[in-house]
């Protein structure tokens, strides 16, 4: 009887186990964009930003012409750390920032996007645009095209995988082409908020064994009665 019932529990356990909630990091690498190796080294900058391009910020890519200005904490406004994006990328080539970061799904697990952006100088030209794009078939997951508003802003939202490659993508939107300084965007994050979907065969199989479990207990029963 004892050891039936260990077996009952060490099922219910592996199930449970099974249909918990994963606990996971952030799925976008250098989101807190912390990670600089080539301060310094951009198109453009002086002591407190500097404008970089293609493969410059580990994680990211940038879209080709456009350059992405991160400030230090020394002169330009940051969010948190010791650096943020301003997302007016200089008015580089006449465009302003616009870089993605492609990340693996689990079809129907559900995501949360975390990110938080601050206005600086007043600008209503352009917009910021925050957007999660399923690579395979196009579909948009998410979008966001946020106007100008003073302070500073913490976004969250839900997505579901589908199991493919999804991208986000952070940009301004319409541009304004110039050196606008109007929107700085920090703490990027995707994670998992849902539960491993369980197999019907995992639950098929707990279920069965339960029931041999509980047959098995009665007829204990019915047998020390009879005794």
């Amino acid at each position: 009887m004892k050891y039936l019932n260990s077996i009952y529990k060490i099922i219910l356990t592996g199930i449970f186990l099974v249909a918990s909630p994963i606990a996971s990091a952030s799925l976008i690498v250098n989101g807190g964009f912390e990670d600089q190796p080539n301060w310094g080294n951009g198109v453009l900058g002086d002591s407190g930003f500097t404008a970089l391009t293609g493969s410059q910020i580990p994680g990211w890519s940038i879209v080709s012409g456009h350059a992405v200005t991160i400030h230090n904490t020394s002169i330009y406004p940051t969010i948190t750390g010791n650096y943020s994006v301003n997302m007016d990328g200089e008015g580089y080539n006449g465009v302003n920032a616009n870089l993605f970061q492609d990340f693996s799904t689990v079809n129907a697990i559900q995501y949360e996007l975390v990110f938080d952006w601050e206005t600086w100088n007043s600008n209503t030209t352009p917009h910021l645009e925050v957007s999660i794009i399923d690579t395979l078939t196009s579909n948009i997951l998410y979008q966001e095209n946020m106007s100008w508003a003073s302070g500073l802003h913490h976004e969250m939202a839900t997505f579901y995988g589908t199991g493919n490659t999804f991208r986000l993508q952070v940009q301004e939107n319409p541009e304004s082409g110039v050196n606008d300084n109007s929107y700085i965007v920090d703490n990027i994050s995707i994670t998992t908020v849902s539960s491993v979907p369980v197999p019907p065969a995992v639950w098929l199989f707990g279920s069965g064994l339960i029931g041999l479990i509980g047959i098995r207990n009665k007829s204990t029963k019915i047998s020390t009665l009879s005794a």
